[in-house]
C-alpha cells in the first residue's frame, strides 16, 4: 500500500505534490458542537530539506506513524 492509500485511509487527503519542492497531506477539523470548520491539521513534506513539518496536531497514532514513515521511504530518505 503506498503512503497516499495509507493516508486517505486515516482521513488524509493530498494537497499539494510538487516535483521538487513538497509534499503535504491536510485534514480538516471541525468543532462538532457548532458542526462549523475551526481549521486544519497538516503534515508537510519538505523535500529540499528532508525535514517534517506538523501543524495542528497534538499527538499522531500508530498507524499514522506508518503512513508518515511509508512516506519517507517512498521518498527516498531513508537511502544513505
Amino acid at each position: 500500500m503506498s503512503a497516499k492509500e495509507m493516508f486517505k485511509k486515516l482521513g488524509w487527503y493530498l494537497d499539494i505534490e510538487t516535483n521538487d519542492e513538497q509534499v503535504v497531506y491536510s485534514k480538516n477539523k471541525f468543532d462538532n458542537d457548532t458542526f462549523g470548520f475551526i481549521g486544519a491539521k497538516t503534515i508537510t513534506f519538505d523535500k529540499e530539506m528532508e525535514s517534517l513539518y506538523l501543524d495542528g496536531l497534538d499527538d499522531i497514532s500508530m498507524l499514522l506513524l506508518q503512513a508518515i514513515n511509508k512516506q519517507v521511504e517512498e521518498l527516498g530518505w531513508l537511502d544513505e
